[in-house]
């Protein structure tokens, strides 16, 4: 018997153009705020990280997984582009950053909420508004995907002809709904209660503002080292010598990485190795030191660093930056706790984990996954790591202490620990001239608190105490600090 003709395979449907980076976008929204799983590790295994102002990751695993990979859109690390992954990494930090503005707006487009029964229907709903209100992406691309991927989930695609109409009501009322938006309404309650008892409402208002951009890149350059950016990606050189570039990007594809010349750092991170002053050939600790960049700093400026941290995975990034920039220094794996060093040291610098509410510009994450609980844990671990940072020190020896925090209790309140305490520790008060003339981050009491709203190129200016306070430049701003510099009685 004559076989009859072979029967041809079917062949894949093709991928809509774009669709891969939104389905990509729509994993890490999920990951994020039904996961829990925080975008620094999203970041880390995406390999995205290295995209200039940050980027995200894969999705993590657990209930709901079903839901979060619709069929024949490839995504993760190892099937997209650099371009798409960028693209992908700026939606979902979009989509978070504004995800209150986002939802309000939604429940005022629908005529009842979504719930459980609609899947991640919700989700595509943020990311396409994300696109359609808040970025450079075309209507009918935004509406059009989200169909598609809304179509591709097993509880979605029910909703799909809600959300082709939702989406199509938001963009076609674009300008009403962006004339009423508050920034307000990206934070938290807690965390706007807990900021505008501390700083007020005007500059709550200030700082909610500086959040809706996000930032972009600050470096510091080896001493000595000249750089060859195009000047028209260099926006400033900032007062304490960094400088800030426009533009995106991945950040190993600068002018400069590869040969080590040059490490990324916010400039309020790299204000805390600036007080140990004259550093060459003392020993200094390090604590909490990964991914390194003050570490960096200081074997720069030819210091003897101890770097100490408990993250093995963070220790490798860290010798992987030392290796760039043909730095050296000590590398030990290590809870504080249990760290014992063979001398004491010259200078000790405790970066303390803490809550990070300081660095929402660069982990928007972090207005959905933290609560008022993490603050209250992690000042008792800061302070516990304090008294072991004073037991490293020499006497006479300086300590900096600092959290990259907005929240008085793990910041201004070490103060009053370290007085009930009988610490000997002594404030040695800042200078404006130590922080390139920065006089409105200088408290009275000789440290240092920096906010999202300050911006480094007007030095002696503080943000307008007014409400409503004025439109915050995307150019400005830096990480939201607590700095102080001690010195060790004995």
């Amino acid at each position: 018997m004559t076989p009859g003709p072979a029967k041809s395979r079917p062949h894949p449907r093709p991928v809509t153009a774009g669709l891969a980076a939104r389905k990509r976008a729509l994993e890490i929204v999920v990951a994020v705020l039904d996961q829990g799983e925080p975008l620094e590790y999203i970041l880390d295994r995406d390999g995205a990280k290295a995209v200039v102002g940050k980027s995200v990751t894969p999705m993590g695993k657990g209930k709901g997984a079903q839901h979060r990979s619709p069929a024949n859109i490839p995504s993760g690390p190892n099937h997209l582009p650099a371009n798409d992954r960028a693209l992908a990494r700026a939606i979902a930090a979009t989509t978070l950053r504004r995800r209150g503005q986002i939802d309000q707006i939604l429940a005022r487009s629908m005529e009842k909420p979504l719930g459980k029964r609609g899947g991640i229907a919700l989700h595509i709903l943020r990311v396409a508004v994300a696109q359609i209100l808040f970025m450079d992406v075309p209507d009918h691309a935004s509406v059009s995907l989200a169909m598609e991927l809304a179509k591709a989930d097993g509880k979605a695609r029910h909703f799909s002809k809600l959300v082709n109409g939702v989406l199509r009501g938001i963009a076609r009322d674009r300008a009403a709904l962006l004339g009423d938006l508050d920034p307000l309404d990206n934070l938290p309650d807690w965390l706007r209660q807990r900021w505008s008892a501390t700083y007020g409402a005007a500059i709550t208002r200030q700082m909610a503002g500086s959040l809706l951009n996000e930032p972009y890149l600050d470096i510091r350059l080896k001493q000595g080292a000249t750089h060859s950016f195009d000047p028209a990606m260099v926006h400033a050189v900032l007062p304490n010598g960094s400088l800030r570039l426009r533009g995106r990007g991945l950040v190993s594809d600068l002018a400069g990485y590869n040969e080590g010349i040059w490490w990324v750092q916010d400039m309020a991170a790299s204000l805390a190795p600036v007080l140990f002053g004259d550093v060459a050939g003392k020993r200094i600790a390090d604590l909490c030191a990964a991914p390194g960049g003050k570490t960096v700093f200081l074997a720069d400026a030819g210091a003897r660093v101890t770097a100490v941290d408990v993250s093995r995975e963070r220790l490798v990034k860290l010798q992987e930056n030392l290796s760039r920039l043909h730095l050296k220094a000590e590398i030990v794996l290590s809870d504080i706790a249990d760290f014992v060093p063979d001398a004491l040291f010259d200078g000790v610098l405790l970066d303390a984990p803490c809550s990070a509410t300081g660095t929402v510009r660069r982990h928007p994450d972090i207005l959905a996954l933290k609560t008022p609980e993490v603050i209250e844990r992690m000042a008792k671990v800061q302070r516990q790591m304090l008294r072991r940072a004073v037991d490293m020190l020499a006497p006479g020896g300086i300590l900096v202490y600092c959290t990259c925090s907005l929240e008085p209790e793990e910041g201004e309140a070490v103060l009053d620990f370290i007085r009930q305490e009988n610490l000997p520790l002594t404030v040695v008060p800042v200078e404006g001239a130590e922080v390139g003339g920065l006089t409105a981050i200088l408290r009275p009491d000789g440290t240092i608190r920096t906010r999202p709203d300050h911006d480094p190129l007007t030095p002696e200016a503080d943000m307008p105490n007014v409400d409503p306070a004025p439109a915050v430049s995307p150019m400005s701003g830096i990480d939201g600090f607590f700095i102080a510099r001690f010195r060790k009685r004995g």
